[in-house]
């Protein structure tokens, strides 16, 4: 047996690896005939992206649980504060969750069909009961917490971010620094002994820093790099040679440039951004990559003339803001060539897997043989705050596949600023 689409593991469809025939376990019958059975004879095939038919619905011993096996670990990413809990429980914790909605809607709230079209469930679930779902959905985490401590599902201890770090051999920059009262819910610092007129926050200080000691300095964190990527790989992501392609339509985000009311269209596979994508158009990818063996200034030239063209999946990415295009195109001109070329093959490997993460600062300045630059990537962090996940996996990452210089800058607190944080 063999799990098709780790990305749609609701449904967990499985092949047999004597028949070939593709089936859904039996103990998915109950969700499925609830709210979903609009979506249960089709499932996505990772080889070329194309929605193909279930042949065996709803068969008993298919799903890993069923069969005695361990369960697949599929980690949801890490969002905000969000507990190891729910994002290694995330299935369990939805599928149990909404049928424990679906029952007590049933006996509770009035006469509710056997199946609950998506309009009229999702009304139910966040306009008139919505507090009712949080407190289910609260009631059955309590329950997956204490059955973890017990017989656990998954294994999510990992080693610490000191630990990861040490591994790395990444440097900590450490600056001694006064805190003075936040603004904006933004930790403020200055120099030791520095007023309130002084206190800036920790990225804008950190550069400042950076500055005066000879380096120009671009805030970046990830966005620019997707613009980056959206903008170079866009021929290779809307291939009309690709047969997976299809027109998709988003809604504009706050900071893209219109409403949800005036959705983009963009062409692009189903799953664009993926380990299969990438797998499944590895010769297509060498193929552009060939298209972008120039110098840093055919490479500005590729970006200016592709980028009203890469503008729906710029959107689609979230990153089309004229300070994203302005910052990505700012990256080849720091970056070089080479570099811009390694970073658009690490994230073409896993879009969706390595956009996060990516360090605040960019600092660079000219190398003393005057050929290129000489650069390096910084993460800023307060006293308290802490190195995400995401941030510890680009760390990883990047020392596996791009070996860019990276640094913490570790802002700690010596003294703290007695007028503003009294005012």
């Amino acid at each position: 047996r063999l799990l098709l689409k780790p990305q749609e593991p609701l449904k967990n469809p499985g092949r047999c690896g004597q028949c070939r025939s593709v089936m859904t376990c039996e103990c998915m019958s109950a969700f499925a005939n609830s709210l979903t059975p609009y979506t249960e004879d089709w499932y996505l095939d990772s080889d070329d992206a194309t929605r193909k038919q279930v042949d065996r619905l709803l068969e008993p011993g298919v799903c890993h649980a069923c069969r005695g096996l361990d369960r697949p670990v599929l980690p949801r990413r890490p969002y905000r504060y969000e507990s190891k809990l729910r994002r290694y429980y995330w299935r369990e914790l939805w599928i149990e969750s909404q049928l424990r909605f679906v029952a007590w809607l049933r006996e509770y709230a009035g006469a509710v069909p056997d199946w609950i079209d998506p309009a009229t469930y999702a009304r139910l679930r966040y306009e008139e009961h919505g507090e009712k779902y949080k407190r289910i959905e609260s009631e059955v985490l309590d329950e997956l917490n204490r059955l973890h401590q017990t017989t656990p599902y998954y294994r999510f201890d990992t080693a610490s971010a000191s630990e990861r770090l040490d591994h790395s051999g990444v440097q900590t920059w450490k600056i001694e620094v006064r805190y003075h009262a936040q603004v904006e819910g933004r930790v403020q610092v200055s120099a030791l002994g520095g007023d309130c007129t002084a206190a800036a926050n920790v990225e804008d200080f950190t550069a400042d820093l950076l500055r005066t000691d000879g380096w120009q300095v671009a805030q970046t964190e990830s966005r620019p790099f997707h613009a980056l990527w959206g903008t170079m790989m866009y021929l290779w992501v809307a291939d009309p040679a690709d047969p997976a392609q299809q027109i998709v339509m988003f809604g504009r985000g706050p900071d893209q440039g219109n409403s949800r009311d005036e959705p983009v269209q963009s062409w692009q596979p189903a799953d664009v951004g993926s380990a299969d994508h990438f797998r499944r158009r590895l010769a297509a990818f060498e193929n552009h990559l060939r298209l972008l063996q120039g110098d840093t200034a055919d490479l500005l030239w590729s970006f200016d003339y592709w980028a009203d063209l890469a503008t729906p999946l710029r959107q689609y990415l979230w990153a089309n803001t004229s300070a994203d295009i302005i910052k990505a195109r700012q990256l080849i001109e720091i970056l070089g060539a080479e570099a811009v070329r390694a970073v658009l093959r690490f994230l073409a490997e896993d879009y969706w897997g390595r956009y996060l993460g990516w360090p605040d600062l960019l600092a660079w300045r000219r190398n003393p043989s005057g050929q290129g630059n000489e650069y390096r990537l910084i993460e800023v962090k307060s006293s308290k705050d802490r190195l995400s996940d995401d941030q510890l996996d680009w760390i990883a990452a990047n020392e596996a596949h791009l070996g860019f210089p990276i640094q913490i800058a570790k802002l700690h607190r010596i003294e703290s600023c007695r007028t503003c944080q009294q005012a």
